[in-house]
């Protein structure tokens, strides 16, 4: 067995383990929202769907601080190990410096959370498609009840007098007989 540089359970070891499975939490109330979001999309529940996405952006800054704070020990590793390979993943780190079990325990639960980050990257694009489609949906069905419902401007003739529309031809084709 290679020698290692950090004893089985060290506290980078926990602290990063600890960072990846609150992201792994974080990513799923991430997709319970995108599922409630979509939900209240379909049932054109305006505050639920407003305050699912305020919740969601709130979780992509608590996400985005793990992924800042294992980047953090990340770095304190690589100090200690002098040299710098900024190529490294996470999981080839833990190959190089934590024991065997610790190094297998953080593979298992980066393998959890990019199936979980694969996932909400799917059912993102997915909520983004129903969104642009019910925006579009409402944007026709607003222009439509507009165009019904204004009244028609009347257009005089050149001698001043509304002509009269059968409803067969526009008032312009009665425009142009009588001008």
């Amino acid at each position: 067995m290679a020698s290692v540089l950090f004893e089985r359970k060290h506290k980078y070891v926990q602290d990063i383990l600890a960072s990846i499975k609150r992201e792994a939490s974080l990513q799923r109330e991430y997709l319970r929202l995108i599922e409630a979001e979509k939900t209240a999309l379909q049932k054109l529940m305006t505050p639920t769907i407003e305050d699912c996405s305020t919740q969601r952006q709130g979780l992509i800054v608590k996400i985005r601080a793990e992924q800042d704070l294992r980047i953090g020990i990340l770095r304190e590793i690589l100090k200690q190990i002098t040299f710098d390979r900024p190529e490294l993943k996470l999981t080839a780190i833990a190959e190089r410096v934590f024991h065997p079990a610790d190094s297998a325990e953080i593979k298992q639960q980066c393998g959890i959370l990019k199936t979980l980050i694969e996932i909400g990257q799917k059912r993102t694009k997915e909520l983004e498609g129903i969104v642009s489609f019910s925006m579009k949906l409402v944007s026709g069905s607003i222009s439509t009840i507009l165009a019904h419902s204004q009244k028609p401007s009347q257009i005089y003739n050149a001698s001043g007098v509304i002509p009269k529309h059968d409803g067969l031809s526009s008032p312009n084709h009665v425009m142009s007989r009588t001008a």
